[in-house]
């Protein structure tokens, strides 16, 4: 396969730079020797309120490495809840990776060389995202503004992004995260086109995509053993233990929902669970790469030592945050997550209630119905046997009849 000379990258940059007039407040410097186009981080506001004056998401941007400007954004969460999306940055489909020396090294195979690439820290508390005045997110309806504003900002901050298309991209809990989110857009969209949302950008949310989708933790943390038993990664006896686990786990998160109290117990066996299937040494994940090969700890090393050059915060960054994890999956259930069906029934609302006295009726008429039903189908089935008995014995008096006929005219 014919490769570009080593002056691509430099060639690249130019090019960028020529075309491109991208906020340089965020540019990050000191990696153009394994990235082949300029990239952009820090931190912008997310929320509308001002109790989310100073609550910042931390973002990266990668610009495409194949040098087109009008090439389309692809915007990448991690799930968990609570998982940094810097993981699948450096572990899975980023234009970059750290070796043993948590050294960077340009990634052979990402999806950067076609597609801008935005990865986001979220919620509020996750990477170098900061709380702020706002506090942590205790709800979906909460990571819906943030990132609503936060999509503000970043449009506002990089124009160039108002004129191309954008695609939500996650995996795990952006079943949650991403309905309510991407209705928003579009409802906002709508209202600016309409006037009625003064100052308010258009976002050209052109598809969303979810893969490995968590939108009931309880059902697919109790369908783990039995997904692991099908791959072969464990044994009937190994399975008997993961389906007990899991069990435990649906118990212990029912009760905490029920009650209110903290998930932390349930979370913790979750966490039993999954390290148990990990045991057979393959990632249920990708069964063709080995259990534990993932940098857990590198790239978090890495994001602190390089804060500055990435223009986030002092603060230590967090690959995992257990606080708004607890707190979105106590969430699920409550009416941010059902906000299309809250939506649903406004547009459609029910009947009223029936009176009384009219509902007693009915309650009583329908007994009634139901055996008047039952009488005219025994009826009619009587009927209809009693049909084709006679039609029967009519065939075969005439079929009798006619036989020396019949006889003549087939020989």
């Amino acid at each position: 396969m014919c490769r570009w000379p080593r002056a691509r990258p430099l060639l690249l940059l130019a090019l960028a730079q020529a075309t491109h007039a991208w906020h340089e407040g965020h540019r990050v410097s000191g990696f153009e020797h394994v990235l082949s186009a300029p990239s952009y981080a820090g931190l912008l506001p997310g929320g509308n309120g001002s109790a989310a004056a100073e609550a910042e998401l931390f973002y990266w941007l990668f610009l495409a490495q194949n040098g087109k400007p009008n090439a389309p954004v692809v915007v990448w969460m991690n799930g968990g809840p609570g998982l940094s999306s810097m993981f699948s940055l450096f572990n899975e489909h980023g234009p970059l990776q750290l070796d043993g020396q948590d050294k960077l090294q340009p990634r052979q195979v990402h999806w950067n060389e076609q597609w801008h690439l935005l990865f986001v820290d979220q919620p509020l508390g996750v990477g170098f995202s900061e709380y702020g005045a706002a506090g942590s997110s205790h709800t979906l309806r909460d990571t819906t503004e943030q990132l609503y504003g936060f999509l503000q900002a970043l449009l506002r901050t990089h124009p160039e992004l108002q004129e191309l298309d954008i695609y939500l991209a996650g995996d795990s809990f952006c079943g949650h995260y991403f309905p309510p989110l991407a209705r928003h857009i579009l409802v906002q969209n709508a209202a600016a086109a309409a006037g009625a949302a003064p100052g308010v950008l258009p976002l050209r949310l052109a598809g969303v995509s979810i893969g490995g989708m968590q939108a009931d933790v309880r059902a697919r943390v109790l369908g783990l053993p039995a997904q692991a038993s099908a791959f072969g990664l464990i044994t009937r006896a190994q399975r008997a233990r993961g389906d007990a686990l899991a069990r435990q786990f649906a118990a212990e998160l029912d009760r905490a929902t029920s009650s209110g109290a903290s998930t932390h117990a349930a979370m913790r066996t979750k966490d039993r669970l999954e390290a148990f299937l990990l045991e057979g040494g393959v990632d249920r994940l990708n069964l063709a790469r080995q259990a534990g090969s993932y940098c857990l700890q590198a790239y978090p090393r890495w994001m602190d030592r390089n804060a500055a050059a990435l223009h986030a915060s002092r603060a230590k960054f967090k690959a995992h945050s257990p606080a708004p994890e607890a707190a979105l999956i106590a969430d699920r259930g409550s009416e941010a997550r059902d906000d299309h069906l809250r939506t649903r029934t406004q547009a459609l609302p029910l009947p009223p209630p029936l009176p009384k006295p009219l509902a007693l009726a009915l309650a009583l008429a329908l007994p009634l119905a139901l055996a008047l039903a039952l009488a005219l189908t025994l009826a009619l089935t009587l009927a209809l046997t009693l049909t084709l008995t006679l039609a029967r014995r009519e065939m075969t008096i005439s079929a009798a009849t006619s036989w020396p006929c019949w006889r003549v005219c087939r020989c």
